[in-house]
């Protein structure tokens, strides 16, 4: 008879399930074999593999007979002699290569088997101990000291801003939007797409700097209006430069904009005296930061190096906070939330533009961040607060606005 056992089980928690491939098939069941015929007994036969790695317990053997005979066109049985029949050999070979196709086969799925599992074990492995090992994020917190230098590096040294409305990052939000200087209020929703790019940084640990391409889009809508009108979209590039030391931290960019009205709110003000402007502007800011334990302080400002319309003031000035308190391990009954923390948010950023007279535009974020120490990936659920000038498109030459709502922010 011929009978395979094949057994994987990973080291991890997780088994992996025991594969098992027994065949058994008489061969001569009633004629005497041959002396070369061996036979080879695992001593794993019938066990699965024990943790740490695969095991496969194979067991070749033959019903021997009480006596033996050079069957050469003979064909003997256990009782009753042999016999010639001239026919035999031929009989006999077609089935030795049947047999020899179909044990080769059984082979080669036996090591598809055993190898694929122990492989998949290893990466289960790997997969687990790789998780109980915080990846480095230099936005937001220190690692080794091992020197870095290398292109399109997945974070950057200086932290994102927040609070600020015009920062490239993934956002949906929905705010209740009052405009102060005439007209109704509204539900309004705010959508952002946009991420800073590194292209190439060079550390020491996470101090050092980087250089990268900023890009982003900020699309608004009324939300009480058909098919959720779009009232503007602005479109944002540039080349952001960072720099970090120790808890200090700054960024450089030049940057373009260009804002466009939506179609819809263009033909439902048709008639009002509402005026369409082309905007267009490069800038160039700077911003410096601290951090000290929980507290994060920023300012800076920035300087229009070229507008459309010309008649727009050059200068602005920004100045911040962000506060994060310690994180806490994520409580609840499903295991896939095991691993995630929670860290209570509050950040509030500020605006003042030559434009507006030196006004302070105030924009104020607070709420909760889930996140895995093993991931760069973050997700945020904030109450937003904004009172100031509208910071979109043409409407931040003079339309006064506040708004209050929530929305979901997504870190990459």
């Amino acid at each position: 008879m011929v009978q395979a056992g094949i057994g994987v089980r990973g080291t991890s928690d997780l088994t992996i399930p025991i594969i098992g491939v027994r065949l058994l098939r008489e061969f001569y069941p009633d004629r005497v074999l041959p002396p070369w015929v061996a036979v080879a007994k695992s001593p794993n036969r019938h066990k699965s593999a024990r943790r740490g790695g695969a095991l496969v317990g194979v067991e070749i053997g033959v019903r021997p007979s009480e006596k033996h005979v050079n069957f050469k066109g003979k064909m003997c049985y256990r009782k009753g002699g042999c016999r010639y029949e001239r026919n035999i050999k031929p009989q006999r070979e077609a089935m030795d290569r049947g047999r020899a196709r179909s044990g080769g086969a059984i082979v080669m799925i036996g090591m598809v088997v055993l190898l694929g599992g122990t492989a998949f074990a290893e990466q289960d492995t790997k997969h687990d101990e790789k998780q109980l090992q915080p990846v480095r994020d230099c936005r937001f917190g220190q690692s080794d000291n091992r020197a870095t230098s290398e292109a399109f590096p997945s974070d950057d040294v200086f932290r994102p801003l927040m609070a600020d409305p015009k920062q490239p990052q993934f956002f949906a939000v929905w705010q209740h939007f009052r405009p102060r200087n005439g007209g109704s209020s509204f539900n309004w929703g705010s959508v952002a797409i946009g991420e800073n790019f590194g292209f190439y940084t060079k550390r020491q640990g996470c101090d050092g700097w980087q250089v990268g391409l900023l890009t982003g889009v900020f699309a608004q809508f009324n939300l009480d209006q058909k098919n959720a009108e779009l009232i503007n979209a602005d479109f944002n590039v540039g080349i952001p430069l960072s720099w970090r030391s120790g808890n200090w931290s700054a960024r450089l960019r030049y940057y373009h904009q260009s804002s466009h009205i939506g179609d819809e709110f263009l033909e439902r003000n048709q008639g009002t005296g509402f005026r369409r402007l082309t905007i267009s502007f490069e800038e160039v800011d700077g911003i410096l930061s601290y951090d000290y334990r929980w507290l994060r302080l920023y300012g800076g400002g920035g300087v229009l190096v070229h507008r459309e319309p010309d008649t727009v003031d050059r200068l602005r000035l920004q100045w911040g906070f962000e506060a994060r308190a310690s994180s806490l391990a994520m409580p609840g009954p499903f295991m896939f939330l095991n691993r995630l923390v929670v860290t209570p948010l509050l950040s509030a950023d500020f605006k003042s533009l030559e434009q507006h007279g030196w006004l302070i535009d105030t924009s104020v974020l607070g709420g909760f961040e889930w996140s895995r120490p093993d991931s760069q990936r973050r997700f945020r659920i904030m109450a937003a607060y904004y009172y100031g000038h509208n910071p979109y498109g043409q409407f931040f030459i003079n339309q006064k606005i506040e708004a209050i709502g929530v929305g979901a922010y997504f870190i990459f």
